[in-house]
């Protein structure tokens, strides 16, 4: 696992041109590929909405060729105006999610994770926007078998590593996920809870949340070998937050 700092450099956007590359990708993905959104709908070639700017976009770069391998961004609900994306999915079913247990300054969505097509060439992996094959039955999978896709796991990983850098280790990530990807996850350590009813949103998906802890403890030693390369690469990139105070979705420098 630790070979992936071998292959791909991780890196968290701090440019209007880095976050239109990420943009980029996702329209390549999100609505060429698999069609959740129109492209009518995706001007410039860029898949975006009004919560990029606020978000914290981190991604994977190829090392060797130079190509956008995979990214994924964080909301952090104390920058928002408004209510977070997953919120708005439940209120059009005219549901809603129980945050009352999390302060808003602690609630954050992990979103718009999405993985290169290049890098999704293994049967069933072009089945999904992210890499992992959730038409393999869980049980299918040894927990040992380390051909699953680095990528998604590394950009997820990511979120944790970021998370335990500003030291804010009470804070929840929610992520709109199909059940079978939530299945898959916890194969390899990555235990998220149903936190709404199933709905209707590119498919059957509900909201799943995690902590900071529940990562860190779930991680086999494979896996932690993983988060503590991502953690250092983060940590190198990242100010601490007893140096910076604010949201962990805080404007960066350069930005």
């Amino acid at each position: 696992m630790t070979n992936f700092s071998s292959y791909f450099a991780l890196r968290i956007a701090r440019t209007r041109a880095e976050i239109e590359r990420l943009q980029h990708l996702r329209w390549e993905v999100y609505c060429r590929e698999f069609h959740y959104e129109r492209e009518e709908d995706c001007p410039n070639q860029r898949e975006a909405d009004a919560f990029d700017v606020s978000a914290l976009h981190v991604y994977a770069e190829h090392r060797s060729s130079g190509q956008l391998a995979g990214t994924v961004r964080i909301l952090c609900a104390d920058m928002l105006e408004g209510i977070l994306p997953l919120e708005q999915a439940y209120s059009v079913h005219d549901q809603t999610l129980d945050f009352s247990d999390v302060p808003r300054n602690h609630l954050i969505e992990i979103s718009r994770l999405a993985v290169s097509a290049n890098f999704r060439r293994r049967s069933g992996e072009g089945l999904s926007p992210i890499g992992l094959n959730v038409l393999m039955d869980p049980d299918e999978i040894s927990i040992m078998e380390r051909s699953l896709p680095l990528l998604p796991l590394a950009l997820y990983l990511s979120v944790a590593a970021i998370v335990d850098v500003r030291r804010v280790h009470e804070t929840l990530g929610y992520a709109m996920m199909q059940p079978r990807l939530v299945r898959l996850l916890k194969r390899f350590g990555i235990q998220f809870q149903q936190a709404g009813p199933e709905i209707e949103y590119h498919g059957r998906r509900a909201a799943y949340r995690i902590t900071l802890d529940e990562v860190v403890e779930g991680l086999d030693t494979s896996m932690r070998a993983l988060y503590d390369s991502l953690l250092e690469t983060i940590s190198a990139d990242l100010p601490r937050r007893s140096a910076f105070p604010g949201s962990i979705c805080a404007p960066l420098e350069n930005g």
